[in-house]
C-alpha cells in the first residue's frame, strides 16, 4: 500500500480508496500515536521538498498557508481544507512507498546533517569535535576498508560474550554493552511521567533479542492469515 499522509490534522492518504477512514478508525494505534505527538513539530514545515536542492531543502518555510485548501468549507470537510493543497501539489514520489509532511521533515533533517557531516569532513582548520565528526564520517564511507577488516574488529567483543560461564559474567557483559549503547536484553531512557504530566521520569523498557526465526517472514501460518483476513475485513467495513 502506498500511502500519502498528513497528521496535522491527523489524516491518512493511500492508494486504496477507504484508507482515511481507517487510519482514522486505528490512529490509536502506538505507532500512529508517534506520529500524532511528532505532528506538533512537524506537520507544519512546508510542501514540496521531493525534487528540491539541498539549499532549497533547508531554506523552506516553516508555515506555509499554501498549503490549505480555500475553495473548501472547513465546517463540511476540514481534512480537505486543511491538506487539500497540498494534497494536490505533492504527489507519492515513485521512489517511496508514502509521503507526508513527516517525510519533509526527514528529508530536511537529513539534508542539514549531511550539510555538517560534509563540512567537517572538508574542514582544512579543525577543532577536537569537528574532527571526530569528520573522521567518524569519513571512516562510514570508506565502504573499501570496511569490507576488508570484516568482522575481524568485532572479535574481542565475540570473545567476551563467549567467555560467559556464569549469571554474574553475563552481567558484567550486559553493562558493558548497554555503555557502547547496545540495548541487550532491555533499554533505559527518560519520558514523560504517565501519572504526572509535569514530569520527565526514568523508562525502562525490554530491547529486544534479535531477530525473530526465518518462518516468521516466510511461512503463512494459521495466526498471520488470520490477521490478513481481518485487515481485509476491516478495508472493506470502512
Amino acid at each position: 500500500m502506498r500511502s500519502r499522509f498528513m497528521s496535522f490534522p491527523v489524516a491518512f492518504r493511500s492508494v486504496h480508496p477507504n484508507s482515511e477512514r481507517l487510519f482514522a478508525v486505528s490512529w490509536h494505534d502506538k505507532r500512529y500515536m508517534n506520529i500524532h505527538r511528532l505532528a506538533l513539530t512537524g506537520a507544519l514545515f512546508t510542501a514540496t521538498l521531493f525534487g528540491q536542492t539541498a539549499s532549497e531543502t533547508k531554506d523552506s518555510k516553516v508555515f506555509d498557508p499554501n498549503a490549505i485548501d480555500r475553495s473548501a468549507d472547513p465546517c463540511t470537510d476540514f481534512y480537505q481544507y486543511s491538506c487539500g493543497t497540498w494534497l494536490k501539489n505533492n504527489p507519492i514520489p515513485s521512489d517511496q512507498a508514502s509521503w507526508g509532511r513527516f517525510s519533509e521533515l526527514n528529508e530536511r533533517n537529513r539534508v542539514i546533517l549531511r550539510d555538517i557531516l560534509e563540512t567537517a569532513t572538508a574542514a582544512k582548520t579543525r577543532d577536537a569535535n569537528t574532527q571526530k565528526i569528520g573522521d567518524y564520517y569519513s571512516s562510514c564511507l570508506d565502504e573499501k576498508t570496511i569490507e576488508a577488516k570484516g568482522l575481524s574488529t568485532l572479535k574481542t567483543e565475540f570473545a567476551r560474550i563467549d567467555a560467559m560461564k556464569s549469571s554474574q559474567d553475563m552481567a558484567e557483559v550486559l553493562a558493558y554493552l548497554h555503555q557502547l549503547g547496545v540495548n541487550v536484553l532491555f533499554n533505559i531512557s527518560s519520558g514523560q511521567d504517565f501519572k504526572d504530566s509535569t514530569a520527565v521520569i526514568g523508562n525502562a523498557d525490554q530491547g529486544g533479542l534479535g531477530l525473530p526465526e526465518k518462518d516468521f517472514y516466510f511461512a503463512m501460518t494459521n495466526e498471520l492469515l488470520q490477521r490478513e483476513k481481518s485487515i481485509s475485513r476491516t478495508l472493506r467495513v470502512y
